[in-house]
């Protein structure tokens, strides 16, 4: 047991050390950590990945929600919300809709609420049909409030700027078929000059 115990501080220790390390084969060395025999190893490692991976490496850990471990399932969560990207939002929504406790799927919604991503809300909105009104509802409605609270203020510019953008181009072709149809009739009305003139010339003749 004394071994285990000495065993268990050295995997942490390494661990933690290789937390700090910037270099890309940290990151390895980490995600084989993922499979160690000790949750609290397990449990460090994901933490220590939160924060660090790439978005392709995101899909190993999101492996991890299926550990044995409530903890290392927890971890996990708070890992994918501190990784972000499209691959950890898509994570955390499947954990929302999917075959999990309550109290697992109560913390995925709260950590889509935190990450602010408006393509959580439909996910978010069609697990209010089967949730718990005492632990995931609240949830799950708190976090759709956050995701339309922080909608950024450029999106709104964005589509401010896009529907300026959409008069204007409007406003110039409407302007250029003014001056086309001007100009058709101004062709018509020489047209019609010409002839005539052309007809007294010949009566003339």
């Amino acid at each position: 047991t004394h071994g285990s115990g000495i065993g268990l501080y050295l995997s942490k220790a390494i661990v933690e050390a290789l937390s700090r390390r910037a270099e890309k084969s940290a990151n390895q060395s980490l995600l084989k950590a993922l499979k160690d025999r000790k949750s609290e190893v397990r449990i460090m490692a994901v933490l220590a990945l939160g924060s660090r991976l790439d978005a392709g490496e995101t899909p190993t850990l999101v492996r991890t929600l299926e550990d044995r471990n409530a903890a290392v399932r927890e971890a996990t969560i708070y890992a994918l919300g501190a990784a972000g990207g499209v691959a950890a939002v898509s994570a955390l929504a499947d954990v929302v809709a999917g075959d999990y406790d309550k109290k697992t799927r109560a913390l995925a919604a709260d950590l889509l609420g935190g990450m602010g991503t408006r393509a959580a809300i439909p996910g978010l909105v069609s697990a209010l049909d089967d949730a718990d009104k005492k632990i995931l509802r609240p949830s799950l409605e708190a976090a759709i409030r956050k995701i339309i609270e922080r909608t950024p203020q450029r999106i709104k510019e964005d589509k401010l700027d896009e529907e300026r953008r959409a008069a204007v181009e409007s406003a110039r072709k409407a302007e250029e078929e003014r001056k086309r149809q001007e100009e058709a009739r101004h062709r018509e009305e020489q047209a019609r000059q010409d002839e005539t003139r052309k007809q007294a010339e010949a009566a003339r003749a």
